[in-house]
């Protein structure tokens, strides 16, 4: 390899090192601006709409679902769904797969939805929306209790990473604070 070529490869490399550390640099301050959004509200319909908001961008895909615990139906409930009407939505735990995940504690990263027996096809057939990608967590409060699941779609280039795990972790445990905070300070003032 001729000298000309060696560095020619070294400034390819150093500019694709330049785009990664620009990206993770926007991660962490998006991660920084959900923490100070996440706590300027208490208001929970607000809050679960600023999560999912966030959510979608930061993890670069189509759209987010927050489903939250109903522990006295055994259901998970959604009043976000990014990208289609606001309408309630519920599912049993251990149905399709914000209930797998509700019920095993277990986080799903699927490359394709429509290979997975535990993905609901309905839900596209119904709304003509097309998931191929799911990145599906649970959401624990301070004791280690599910209180719901975040389910990302369709990530915009390729599949959800080991990496978009670890950062859709850290975005379930900043959010399940602000849940928590949130239904405390309703219980207090009796809403």
């Amino acid at each position: 390899m001729s000298e000309q070529t060696q560095q020619q490869t070294l400034v390819e490399q150093i500019a694709a090192l330049e785009h990664e550390l620009k990206n993770e640099k926007s991660k962490v301050q998006a991660i920084r601006e959900i923490g100070t959004a996440l706590s300027s509200t208490l208001n929970l319909d607000v809050l679960l709409a600023l999560i999912m908001e966030k959510t979608t961008k930061l993890m670069d895909a189509d759209r987010s679902t927050l489903f939250l615990m109903d522990d006295e139906k055994q259901e998970l409930w959604s009043k976000v769904a990014q990208g289609t009407e606001q309408q309630e939505i519920r599912i049993a735990v251990g149905e399709g797969v914000a209930g797998w995940v509700a019920k095993t504690g277990q986080t799903l990263n699927i490359k394709d939805a429509y290979k997975d027996d535990r993905f609901n096809k309905n839900v596209d057939l119904q709304s003509g929306y097309r998931t191929r990608t799911i990145l599906c967590q649970p959401m624990r409060n301070h004791r280690g209790k599910i209180i719901g699941v975040m389910q990302v779609l369709n990530k915009r280039e390729d599949y959800f990473t080991m990496a978009d795990e670890r950062l859709l972790s850290a975005l379930n445990g900043q959010a399940a604070i602000s849940i928590e905070n949130s239904k405390l300070y309703l219980n207090v003032v009796g809403k």
